[in-house]
């Protein structure tokens, strides 16, 4: 049975890649790579695409950019105060 889960989980990130943080801090969703021949996740953990042989296939169980960088996450809004000057006033 664990053989057969195993295999599942395999084929299932082998035809559909995962959804993940690109290098740009963007969210890319899972996508589906089981039509024509183009049926492997391939590239690199930042750029995914589908390809059409298996030994390109990309390892996705190695890459880490499942949770949002740092970086990218908001910040605290910016505020910029107006003044209420009237704008034709010139001293």
């Amino acid at each position: 049975f664990c053989y057969l889960l195993s295999c599942l989980v395999f084929l299932f990130y082998a035809l559909f890649p995962r959804g993940y943080y690109d290098v740009m801090g963007h969210f890319d969703n899972t996508f589906n790579c089981s039509k024509g021949t183009y049926r492997y996740c391939c590239g690199t953990c930042q750029y995914r695409f589908c390809c059409e042989h298996r030994r390109n296939r990309l390892d996705q169980e190695s890459c880490k950019n499942y949770i949002s960088p740092v970086w990218a996450d908001p910040q605290a809004p910016v505020s910029v105060r107006l003044s209420k000057k009237n704008p034709t006033d010139v001293h």
